[in-house]
């Protein structure tokens, strides 16, 4: 909610809280809009997951309880990613000082390396999950859109981006 009155003009100020730098502080004393727009990425990031939510309905079939086990199997997804994002998002705040832009940074600064170590496996393991349920999808698109192959489609949903990460 703050975050929607941030980006809708500043609605969530403190009343007559301001710093030099940004104008009025919001909720957070030292909070700039900045801020809170960075949060909200991050926050429409982790929760970008509803792109698999076709391949998880089919995943789990046409059986006489598969939708119901669908929802409970989104939900215990979206569960995971938000407990996970804000637990992170804790941590850094709890050891890191000062809190640094990549949370596993601060926190193996903090805490030691290894917690680096799994800190960037574990962003590996978000980027590489997310764009394989987004490329699953386009996949899926042109498959039905185009009636390709599900080999060929997924090879033209997923090549051209690959691609350019590596060139």
């Amino acid at each position: 909610v703050a975050c929607v009155a941030v980006l809708a003009g500043g609605a969530a100020t403190a009343p007559g809280a301001t710093t030099a730098a940004a104008g009025p502080a919001l909720l957070v004393p030292g909070a700039t809009i900045a801020d809170w727009l960075a949060l909200y990425g991050m926050v429409m990031y982790a929760y970008w997951t509803f792109y698999s939510v076709p391949q998880v309905v089919a995943g789990l079939g046409t059986g006489p309880h598969a939708q119901r086990t669908a929802a409970r199997s989104i939900r215990a997804g979206l569960a995971v990613n938000g407990l996970s994002t804000g637990a992170i998002g804790l941590i850094a705040l709890a050891v890191s000082r000062p809190v640094t832009p990549m949370a596993a940074t601060g926190i193996a600064e903090a805490v030691g390396a290894w917690a680096g170590t799994v800190g960037s496996l574990f962003i590996l393991a978000a980027f590489i999950t997310s764009y394989w349920s987004v490329s699953l999808a386009l996949a899926d698109i042109l498959r039905e859109r185009i009636a390709l192959d599900a080999r060929l489609a997924w090879l033209l949903a997923t090549l051209p981006s690959l691609l350019l990460v590596w060139s």
